[in-house]
C-alpha cells in the first residue's frame, strides 16, 4: 500500500464545507460562461442559388427518364464546367478552381418530372450569383448543342441564405458548462490533496500508517490527552523522546513536557527529552532512551517526515510508543 499517497484521504480532506462551496462556486461561473457564450456563439452562413429548368420532350420520346438523366449527367462533365468556369472569370472575374466548383454544384431532377434543379451553394452571394447565371446559360446552349431532338426552358429562378447557429442549445450549454466547471474545480482539488505533503488528520497516522496516536481530544485539551496517555503508555520510571520537526518547534515540545509534569506523581517519574529531527543527532539520542513519541502538527508535519521515522524504526533500540497528533500548536 503506498503511504505517501491516499486517494480516500483525499477525498475525506475534500468534503469541508470550503471545498464544497468552491466546487458549486465554480460550476455556476462555468454556467454563466456558458450561458455568456452561447449568445455569441459563431453562426454559419451558406448562400445559395437554383435553376430550374424543364425539358419538353418530342411525343415519340419512349422513355423520358433516360433522356433527363443524359442530360443531368452531361451538366456535370469537366467539359461543361470548363465552360462555366471561364464564363464566371470572364463576366466577374472570379475564378474557380476545378474542385472548387464541383463543390458548389449540385444537379438533379425534381421528383418524377421533366425538370431539372441546378443548385449553386457557397459563402459567398455574389460569387454563388455569378455561377448561377453562366451555369443558366450553358446548360441552355448545352442542351442544343448535345440533345438532338426536345426543348428547354427556364422555370424558375432564385436564391436563399441560410444562417446556422454552431454549437448546443441553451439547455445543454449551460449543463455541459456546469460539469466542465465541476469536474475542472474537482480535479483541481483532489490532485491538491492527493500530492499535499501536510499531514492533515489523526486518520492518516491511526489507519495509513497504523500508528497509535496518543491524543484524541478537540484542539484545546490536545496536549492534556496526549501527557496523559503519555503516561499511561510509557514504562515506569523511563525516559521518554518526543521526536519532533522544524515545525512543532522547541516551544510546543515544551509545553508537552509541561503538561506531562503537571500530572503529578505519575508524571514526575516519567524524563521526557525533546530531540529535534537532526540527521544522525536525533537517532543517537533515542539509541539512548527508553521509549519515544513522534510528535505531529496539524497541516505542518510533513508525511515524509513521519515515514523517516517509521523507516528507522527498526534499527531503535527504544520502543515507538506512537504519534501525538495536535490540531494546533501547543502552549
Amino acid at each position: 500500500m503506498n503511504k505517501k499517497y491516499s486517494v480516500d484521504e483525499a477525498i475525506l480532506q475534500m468534503l469541508k464545507w470550503k471545498n464544497i462551496v468552491i466546487l458549486i462556486g465554480t460550476m455556476i461561473v462555468f454556467m454563466a460562461a456558458g450561458f455568456i457564450l452561447k449568445g455569441h456563439q459563431n453562426v454559419s452562413v451558406e448562400e445559395q442559388a437554383f435553376t430550374k429548368v424543364q425539358l419538353n420532350l418530342p411525343s415519340e420520346q419512349q422513355d423520358g427518364a433516360i433522356f433527363v438523366n443524359t442530360y443531368v449527367n452531361d451538366l456535370l462533365t469537366d467539359r461543361v464546367m470548363k465552360q462555366v468556369k471561364a464564363k464566371v472569370a470572364g463576366a466577374s472575374g472570379y475564378k474557380l478552381t476545378d474542385s472548387e466548383l464541383k463543390d458548389m454544384v449540385k444537379v438533379e431532377t425534381v421528383g418524377q418530372t421533366s425538370i431539372i434543379k441546378i443548385q449553386i451553394t457557397g459563402d459567398k452571394a455574389k460569387k454563388v450569383k455569378a455561377v448561377n447565371k453562366a451555369y443558366r446559360q450553358i446548360a441552355l446552349k448545352e442542351f442544343y448543342h448535345t440533345m438532338d431532338h426536345g426543348q428547354i426552358k427556364v422555370v424558375d429562378v432564385g436564391t436563399k441564405t441560410e444562417r446556422t447557429a454552431m454549437g448546443m442549445s441553451g439547455k445543454k450549454s449551460l449543463f455541459f458548462s456546469g460539469i466542465l466547471g465541476f469536474v475542472l474545480a474537482f480535479a483541481v482539488l483532489f490532485f491538491t490533496y492527493y500530492f499535499d505533503q501536510k499531514i492533515r488528520s489523526r486518520r492518516y497516522l491511526a489507519q495509513r500508517l497504523n500508528m497509535t496516536v496518543l491524543n484524541q481530544g478537540s484542539a484545546d485539551a490536545d496536549v492534556k490527552v496526549a501527557a496523559t496517555n503519555i503516561v499511561l503508555v510509557a514504562p515506569e520510571n523511563s525516559y521518554v523522546g518526543i521526536l519532533y520537526d522544524q515545525e512543532m518547534t522547541p516551544d510546543g515540545v515544551q509545553a508537552l513536557v509541561t503538561a506531562v509534569k503537571a500530572l503529578g506523581e505519575q508524571g514526575e517519574q516519567l524524563t521526557l527529552v525533546p530531540v529535534p529531527m537532526n540527521a544522525g543527532v536525533a537517532w543517537l539520542t533515542l539509541n539512548q532512551m527508553d521509549a519515544y513519541v513522534v510528535a505531529v502538527l496539524n497541516n505542518k508535519t510533513t508525511k515524509d517526515f513521519v515515514l523517516d521515522v517509521l523507516s528507522r524504526d527498526q534499527f531503535v533500540k527504544s520502543q515507538l510508543l506512537g504519534a501525538t497528533y495536535f490540531d494546533k500548536l501547543p502552549r
